[in-house]
């Protein structure tokens, strides 16, 4: 396997997407071919925790966007937004959002997404009395969402919020049947709806994420990200030391190793193998 060295860490989601564009060779799938193997990432910090509020974390929580995913995301590229769970939207003005959601998608538990457990995840998230740390990038108003059909909802500000739809790309859906009957396993057993299925998280030593054969985008024309994940398994390693991590890149333990230092992506670039990749997060 092709080793890399990020100097960014990246949506891990983009196992489909952003890794695609660095491991060329290692991470993608060609059409038809299945999902087989490791893809070992050494990361610099262990998670706070996996709950779909940390969804946008990208340095606590990376690989999570794999498992958890969210109603519309960024396009690495362009930076417009694009549907992942939601189809199609309206922003009717700057407090009102209305979305159609994706049909046909059940989370890793069996429930079905619909229109009231996307609202139950958008109110779950964006609740103040919740205080998670997604308040951080949150806006001027209350963050609300209310189902106005089966697969249809409406998503408002207390107060105007330009950046709304922005906000809305941050937060991930998880099930909602978890959250009301066991919401403690939110935090670290996260079910979601996305090409990899939680299975474990070891304290100390990794989490680690399983192909999900019944994901909805095997079959969408309009996946967010390429259509086919390359691996079966997806793990996550904790080194919080950049040689550790290096190291783990130059062996091959790892196929992606997050945060080298300045002298160890020089040293890449003399190396077989072993790309230094830098770019959006």
């Amino acid at each position: 396997m092709t080793g890399v060295f990020s100097s960014r860490v990246f949506r891990l989601r983009e196992a489909r997407n952003v890794l695609s564009a660095g491991l060329l060779a290692a991470a993608v799938a060609m059409p038809g071919e299945a999902a087989e193997g490791t893809l070992v990432v050494a990361v610099n910090q262990e998670p706070q925790d996996l709950a779909a509020q940390g969804a946008y974390k990208e340095i606590n929580a990376p690989g999570l966007r794999n498992v958890i995913e969210t109603l519309i995301a960024a396009d690495p590229v362009t930076g417009k937004f694009r549907g992942v769970l939601a189809t199609d939207w309206e922003v009717v003005d700057d407090s009102t959002i209305r979305m159609n959601l994706r049909q046909g998608v059940s989370f890793h538990d069996g429930t079905p997404f619909n229109a009231e457990s996307a609202a139950f995840a958008v109110n779950f998230v964006w609740s103040a009395d919740n205080a998670f740390t997604i308040q951080e990038y949150g806006g001027p108003g209350t963050i609300t969402a209310t189902p106005t059909g089966d697969h249809s909802i409406e998503i408002v500000s207390s107060e105007p919020d330009p950046l709304l739809e922005f906000r809305l790309s941050l937060s991930g859906v998880s099930s909602m049947k978890q959250a009301e009957e066991n919401p403690a396993a939110h935090f670290d057993t996260p079910i979601g709806t996305g090409p990899y299925k939680f299975v474990e998280w070891v304290p100390g030593q990794y989490w680690n994420a399983e192909f999900n054969a019944d994901w909805w985008g095997l079959s969408a024309d309009d996946a967010y990200g390429t259509a086919t994940p390359a691996f079966q398994e997806l793990r996550f390693v904790f080194r919080p030391e950049d040689g550790a991590r290096s190291a783990m890149a130059q062996s091959g333990e790892a196929g992606l190793a997050m945060f080298p230092s300045p002298d160890d992506c020089a040293a890449a670039m003399d190396m077989d193998g072993l790309k230094c990749l830098s770019g959006p997060s």
